[in-house]
């Protein structure tokens, strides 16, 4: 009869040594870290902070763009702005007008791609 309760005393011992050995100490920890599927999701971490960085840097390479073509956009509107820096004299027929935006028609009222007319005789009575 002693070793019976000294066999269970053992065995309930045991798996509280165990479950406390589990649950304050470093044990758990290793048993979960030692799962294949632990271990799966850490490599997919990995993997994914990897894409984060990369990520990262695209986003600073495409804000140093931004900001040059922020800066040279900045250097075309101030010489728009100031009149006779540019060289270039009244804009051809048919060109753009940046600053209304309207499209300037030739005087022969002809747009873009299509014929042009051709002028008018002068009457002789």
């Amino acid at each position: 009869m002693r070793f019976l309760i000294g066999l269970l005393l053992g065995i309930i011992l045991g798996i509280g040594a165990a479950a406390f050995f589990l649950t304050t100490g470093k044990g758990g920890d290793y048993l979960i870290g030692t799962s294949p599927r632990v271990v799966a999701m850490e490599e997919r971490l990995k993997g994914f902070e990897a894409d984060r960085d990369s990520f990262r840097k695209r986003l600073a390479e495409a804000d140093a763009a931004l900001a040059r073509v922020e800066a040279r956009i900045g250097t075309l509107g101030a010489r728009g702005a100031t009149p006779g820096t540019t060289g270039a004299s009244a804009p051809a027929e048919g060109a753009a007008d940046v600053r209304g935006g309207v499209k300037a028609e030739p005087e022969n009222g002809a747009g873009p791609g299509s014929p042009a007319k051709a002028p008018e005789p002068a009457e002789v009575h």
